[in-house]
């Protein structure tokens, strides 16, 4: 399970497939290969993407609120 498209990390977090995509994107995460017309990302550096935000204010400890 270490390449996965949108579509698989937005099951298996629990997000929009919109949300992923914005969250990847404006993380400058790339795909790192094509399989049946859909890019896979490398979840080694795709999940911390996705929750950047989410993890920066549980350490900042504000539980996320901005």
């Amino acid at each position: 399970m270490r390449y996965l498209n949108i579509s698989q990390m937005a099951d298996m977090f629990d997000l929009s497939r919109d949300t992923v995509r914005k969250r990847l994107r404006s993380a400058g995460i790339q795909p790192v290969r094509q399989e049946r017309n859909a890019p896979l990302y490398d979840m080694a550096k795709a999940g911390p993407a996705l929750f950047r935000e989410s993890l920066a204010g549980i350490v900042m400890g504000n539980g996320g609120v901005r």
